[in-house]
């Protein structure tokens, strides 16, 4: 019996200080998320560049509860709402609210909202669009390990035009994405949706897809 605590206490002196040098090898850890079902910890924030189809976008968001993280989001599109199969070029400016439904050990859920201004600018002397966005998403954030997380979301990027094509686009696009920590400060980011983007005053149904890739900065 003392041999094998001598053995054990032997182990562990050995094992303390290669602690340190086990936990390095391990790999980055993920301190934040650009995605996920959860908002950022309180007092944190994040500024996150995307660039693909249909646009490239900047947003900044910060921890402003447990529960709630609030930002802004400036867009610059080259196809309205993710529809395939012209160019529009347009404009979005939109605040964005992100709130925490569900956290358990293997995934979280959570609810963004991002209202705000669309300018879009068809060719051929056609009016610009002044809209108004009002995005709705679920995400389904699932955590792999300290480096990788998966999502999975249904995407409502809801806008109504007042102005040229008066009218109410509704995408329901779905689809999912991975982010995966390159440091504790930095995030590479992807994301793939489709689906069908539903023009309300013709009754007709496009192809839409968004197909973003991005990095994450933690501020």
């Amino acid at each position: 019996m003392r041999s094998h605590l001598r053995l054990a206490l032997t182990a562990a002196a050995l094992l303390v200080p290669a602690a340190p040098s086990i936990a390095q090898a391990q790999g980055p850890r993920s301190y934040f998320s650009a995605f996920g079902g959860n908002p950022l910890p309180q007092g944190s924030s994040l500024l996150h560049a995307q660039f693909g189809w249909p646009g490239i976008s900047a947003t900044f968001l910060h921890g402003a509860t447990p529960k709630a993280s609030v930002g802004g989001r400036f867009t610059f599109n080259y196809g309205m709402e993710g529809r395939v199969g012209g160019i529009d070029l347009g404009l979005k400016f939109q605040g964005l609210i992100r709130l925490g439904l569900l956290d358990s050990a293997r995934v979280n859920l959570g609810l963004d909202l991002a209202p705000g201004l669309a300018l879009y600018f068809p060719g051929n002397g056609a009016f610009t669009e002044v809209g108004l966005a009002l995005p709705v998403s679920f995400v389904l954030g699932i955590p792999i390990n300290d480096a990788l997380a998966l999502h999975a979301a249904i995407n409502l990027p809801l806008l109504a035009t007042f102005t040229g094509n008066q009218t109410f686009y509704v995408p329901i696009l779905l689809g999912g994405g991975l982010g995966y920590a390159l440091d504790k400060n930095l995030l590479l980011t992807l994301s793939l949706q489709m689906g069908p983007v539903i023009d309300v005053r013709l009754a007709r149904p496009y192809f839409g897809m968004e197909a973003l890739f991005g990095l994450a900065f933690r501020l």
